[in-house]
């Protein structure tokens, strides 16, 4: 009698312990699928895209686009939503100097990336520094962060896409300018794509331009 309820209280544990272990494996799963940033990264020019510059003639005087399998040419240019300020539009509504000049400079960083990067991270943050030495924290669960930029502060928000993370500002009046943060699987290189929407940019809609990022040391 001993011996079968012994045997019963284990089966029992048993049947409970397998639940928490297969939730446990289904997490460690889907945090293995995200890729690991941390490292010094270098701006490969070659297979970046270049934004068009504000004369309109973007890299044309250099004699052609850029090549790499990352998407030839840009989306800053000619895709409308990168060219000149505000990305071709006035801002909406009755927005003061100091609004304007914080959007503007959103959008300037965006289109002059980094030379390099020094990327950081753990499971519920990521700290990403530039090349002038400016260092920005997010979370990534998707809590609100909030940045120095210029006189003013801007709102962001972070999480993970599957195997992109994606970084979001809060441009106002509906705009956003989105980073996404990838690894390409067969070069291991970091790809970052630069997004900025809301209708107020322009009727041709949203533009991207990629960014292509070597370890600047070899592992």
């Amino acid at each position: 009698m001993k011996a079968c309820l012994a045997a019963l209280a284990a089966l029992l544990a048993c049947s409970l312990a397998a639940p928490a272990a297969a939730r446990q494996s289904r997490a460690s799963d889907r945090s293995g699928d995200r890729p690991n940033f941390s490292g010094e990264w270098t701006l490969n020019r070659e297979l970046s895209d270049e934004p068009r510059r504000d004369d309109g003639q973007g890299d044309d005087r250099r004699g052609g686009g850029r090549r790499g399998g990352y998407g030839g040419r840009g989306g800053f240019g000619r895709g409308g939503g990168f060219g000149g300020r505000y990305g071709g539009a006035r801002p909406a509504g009755d927005q003061g100097a100091a609004d304007r000049a914080t959007i503007q400079t959103a959008i300037d960083e965006a289109r002059s990336p980094s030379p390099s990067l020094t990327i950081s991270h753990s499971a519920a943050n990521i700290a990403i520094t530039d090349a002038k030495d400016r260092t920005r924290f997010f979370q990534t669960s998707g809590a609100k962060d909030k940045h120095q930029l210029g006189e003013a502060t801007i709102d962001s928000t972070t999480s993970w896409t599957g195997g992109d993370l994606v970084i979001q500002y809060d441009l106002g009046n509906g705009r956003h300018l989105t980073y996404t943060y990838s690894l390409a699987p067969a070069t291991k290189q970091l790809v970052v794509r630069v997004r900025i929407d809301g209708s107020q940019y322009g009727s041709r809609g949203p533009s991207t331009i990629k960014y292509v990022y070597d370890h600047a040391h070899a592992r």
